[in-house]
This record gives structure tokens, sequence and C-alpha cells, in this order.
């Protein structure tokens, strides 16, 4: 799911109890809150199992597949998708179990690989110190086989540049590959490039990170790229800048109107400056947009 602030409902929830606007600004807080967990409800049906999971929409997502998985439960990517599905869940053994199944089906596949070292590396990242050696070493095995199958893949080269400057240098930490590796993966997708620039950042524990700068830079090597008018969008709303961030909140709506997170940030830079008629139309074109029954999630997105 997008990079949507989670904060920004947490500041309009904070509003409400004090009373700010009253009954408008507790339905705006309702309504936003719908939009935002509709992130997570259903799409077209033409999209494949992979497009919703990468649009977030797990749970159209596990319908799907359980439905492929009691039809062939050997096939290798629906024990893909099943592991994946599982770790989305943060369920690790059983993502791991689904995972090796696949692996074990077909190891001439780079994403299984990956799939594998990406489990063991979350794994590793809740383990005793003990056991983070015995699974940094499996993570960086997995990684480094997939590599060998898909050298250019952004995903796991991105994946090796936590590594390597988080593990210790007896597991193979190494920063300077770490840099090494934020340049290439610049050079193969300036998108991943610029994120992969924010990452290093977070690592380095740098102060002053140029957010806006880099968001703009992604969005320059990649107009079409939703992702980056999303994080910008979030970025100028928390700064109180809200006619832009309406701005690239609707941009990315142009691109892929049936995801929610763009009408989320609409709803709610609306909601902050109390245009309640503009903020109704609003949340109109995000129900025609993203075509669910929004009632079932009223209840506990407002009691969340």
């Amino acid at each position: 799911m997008e990079p949507i602030d989670r904060a920004t409902l947490s500041r309009l929830n904070a509003a409400r109890e004090t009373g700010a606007s009253s009954l408008r600004l507790k339905a705006a807080a309702m309504r936003i809150s719908i939009l935002f967990c509709a992130a997570l409800t259903l799409l077209s049906a033409a999209d494949t199992p992979q497009e919703l999971m990468e649009k977030g929409h797990f749970k159209r997502v596990r319908a799907i597949v359980d439905q492929n998985y009691r039809a062939n439960p050997k096939d290798p990517e629906t024990l893909w998708l099943m592991a994946r599905l599982k770790q989305t869940w943060h369920e690790l053994p059983a993502a791991l179990d689904f995972a090796e199944k696949a692996l074990a089906a077909n190891p001439k596949e780079a994403r299984y690989h990956y799939q594998v070292g990406d489990i063991v590396g979350e794994m590793a990242s809740e383990a005793s110190l003990f056991h983070q050696v015995s699974l940094g070493r499996r993570f960086k095995k997995e990684m480094d086989a997939a590599l060998a199958l898909d050298p250019d893949n952004v995903e796991v080269l991105k994946d090796l540049l936590g590594y390597y400057f988080l593990a210790p240098g007896i597991v193979g930490g190494d920063k300077a590959e770490g840099h090494a590796l934020a340049d290439q993966i610049m050079k193969l997708d300036p998108v991943a490039g610029y994120d992969a620039q924010i990452d290093v950042a977070h690592f380095e524990k740098q102060k002053n990170v140029p957010y806006e700068e880099i968001y703009r830079k992604m969005i320059a090597a990649r107009p079409t790229a939703y992702t980056p008018h999303i994080q910008l969008s979030n970025l100028l709303l928390n700064r109180k800048n809200y006619e832009e961030s309406l701005a690239q909140a609707r941009e990315a709506i142009r691109m892929d109107p049936g995801r929610a997170p763009g009408h989320t940030l609409i709803a709610v830079a609306l909601a902050f400056q109390g245009k309640w008629a503009d903020l109704d139309a609003a949340v109109v074109e995000a129900e025609k947009d993203i075509p669910d029954d929004f009632s079932r999630n009223i209840a506990p997105a407002w009691s969340a």
C-alpha cells in the first residue's frame, strides 16, 4: 500500500475530540477513515492477483488466491502468492513454508528466491542476536541467488541495500557496498534510486533529509509514477500547503482513480480547510472510482 501518513487521520480525530466543527468534522473523519480502509477492498475483476497486491488490495487477492490454492495446491505461482499474503498478515512461519514450497517447485525463478530471502530477513529483524547471524546468512544467500537469475532486479537490490547498511560485518554488512548499490539502483531506475537515497539517509540517521526535493526529482524522472505524487501530497498536507497537496493527489487520481490514497488525501485536505461541500463532492467521486460497499467499514473505522 502506498505510504499514506496515518498521522493525518489522527490529527483529524484529535480535532474531533476537542469539539472542533462538531458534527461536520465527526462526519468527515468517519468518511475519510472509510476511504482509507478502501485501499484494501475490491477492484475490477480484470486485475490479476499480482496487480491487486501491488496496489495494496490484499483482501481481494486473498479471496482469489485461496480459491486457486484449493484447486491446485502445488502450483508454484499460487504458493508464491500465498507466501506474500501470509507475510503481509505477519504470519511469518506459514509464509516461509509457502515460499520454500514455491522455490522447491521452481528453483530457477528469481522472485521465489527473493520471497524466501525477504521473509527470512523480516524474521531476522525480530530474532535474537544468536539467530540473526544464521538468518542473515540465509537472507544473503537467497538474495544472491535471485540476483544471479535476474541481475537488474531493483526489488532485490533495495533489500540488499538495507542488509549492507544494517547487518554486522561478520555476516557481510558493508556500508561502502551499500552506497555502491544505491548508485546501481539509480542507474537502473531513477525513481527507485531516489527512494534508495531516502533509505540511505534513514540508515545513516541523517538530519534534514530534503524529502520534498527528492519527491520532486522522482516525479520529474517519471511523471506517470503514482507513489511519488502521493508521497509529495502527503508531505505538503502535513506542512499545511493544502492547494498543492490537492493538486498532487488529483494528479495521482488522474493516473489511477481506482486506488484509495489519492482520494483519502483530498478528503483530509478539504476537511482541514472546512470545505464541506467540496468534501461531499470528493467522497461522491471516490465512491464512483472505487465502487464498493463502504458501509461495512464504518463501525470499525470509527472505533479504531
